[in-house]
């Protein structure tokens, strides 16, 4: 089960993997972005915090790369 900002966070793009926002998506499409960004190797040891690093990272959040 995702929380609602896990979804929201989810569904942003991310330029640096050429992934495009997710408009409206499915459980299914927010496990797929989850796998494309490697974030369900650290949502349960992480949570949250770890999407935010892991999103910084990637150029979503934070100034552009």
């Amino acid at each position: 089960m995702l929380t609602d900002f896990e979804q929201y966070a989810l569904s942003v793009p991310v330029p640096a993997l050429d992934l495009p926002r997710l408009a409206n998506p499915t459980v299914d499409d927010l496990a797929e972005r989850s796998l494309l960004i490697s974030y369900d190797l650290i949502k349960d040891t992480e949570g949250e915090a770890g999407l935010v690093a892991l999103l910084t990272r990637l150029g979503t959040f934070g100034p552009p790369l």
